[in-house]
């Protein structure tokens, strides 16, 4: 967890302009919108946090004489009930803003590896106003990096997390969430996951925990994925911005058993950057009954489209020792 100090230190920066001019414009707003979310009688405590002002006393004076004026119209008298009340307020508002901002430094930190396009309209009002809430009450690292690589897989592509996946998000445990960002690095084409290629990195009693959350479904293990080779025999597997490409000794159907992602690990998996692994499921393939495995880059053409890109790198098939 950051320490006040460097909590002060980079929210000192964002409110100063110093956010990195790759998520300038809508992507800054989005990361405003985060770390400046808040109730309106507070305000002036977080703005003291956040800018380091002195007087605290100040700060809580301001507070309390909007906390009285509220206390007056509503015909209420008991002191040490305001006070009470003051306490918990600022208290759970800290605690919320400290969650926010561990959560908007890191999507700041993804942003900056992998930028938004500069005319991406960025989240709308109604997705941050979910977002924050859900965010808000994420304590954990794991959940803080999940919902990091949410907010800015979000602000790359507007409108692909769904309110079911934001709040599929937000019910998950921490345990859950590592399993998931364990399982991504795998993921086939943002759809499922070769199982046996996988192997024992995940286990059946976590393939079921998974399923059990609403991530993957593949009744027992008993699901394939039917895979047609081309006329050329080759078969291409996308993972992110990299694929496998897969000669076959004919061209045969083959079905590999699969694991399906839900449509909320689709959005997961389609926007959230992770390092796959290419090397093991290509060396997997292998052993599946391939000819050749290539490994290729995957680009975008002039209408959009992803197309194939060289170097093309062939995998050694694995020695039988």
């Amino acid at each position: 967890m950051p320490t006040e100090q460097e909590s002060q230190g980079w929210l000192q920066s964002v409110l100063e302009g110093g956010l990195p001019q790759i998520i300038a414009g809508p992507a800054g707003k989005a990361i405003s919108r985060l770390i400046g979310a808040g109730v309106e009688i507070p305000a002036a405590w977080l703005e003291q946090k956040a800018q380091a002002i002195q007087d605290e006393t100040k700060a809580r004076s301001m507070v309390m004489e909007a906390l009285a004026a509220k206390s007056a119209e509503l015909g209420l008298s008991d002191p040490g009930l305001l006070d009470r009340g003051l306490n918990n307020l600022l208290g759970k508002a800290y605690r919320e803003q400290i969650n926010r901002e561990a959560i908007a430094k890191k999507a700041i930190e993804y942003l900056a590896d992998d930028p938004p396009l500069g005319q991406s309209p960025g989240p709308s009002d109604d997705w941050i106003d979910m977002f924050e809430g859900y965010a808000a009450r994420a304590t954990s690292e794991n959940m803080r990096d999940l919902f990091a690589r949410v907010l800015s897989g979000e602000i790359r592509k507007p409108g692909h997390f769904s309110p079911a996946t934001l709040h599929f998000v937000s019910v998950l445990d921490g345990p859950t969430a590592k399993l998931i960002e364990e399982a991504l690095p795998w993921c086939i084409n943002c759809e499922y996951v070769l199982k046996d290629a996988v192997g024992d990195s995940i286990i059946y009693g976590q393939w079921l925990v998974l399923e059990e959350a609403g991530f993957v479904t593949f009744a027992g293990g008993t699901l394939s994925r039917s895979v047609k080779p081309n006329e050329q025999k080759f078969v291409f597997f996308r993972m992110g911005r990299k694929g496998v490409l897969v000669q076959f000794p004919d061209t045969n159907e083959r079905n590999p058993k699969a694991v399906k992602l839900t449509k909320a690990g689709e959005e997961l998996a389609a926007t959230i950057p992770v390092t796959f692994e290419f090397e093991r499921v290509a060396k997997w393939f292998w052993g599946f009954g391939a000819e050749q495995v290539l490994l290729v880059d995957v680009m975008k053409d002039n209408e959009g489209k992803d197309v194939l890109s060289g170097p093309y790198v062939h995998v050694a098939k694995p020695s039988s020792d």
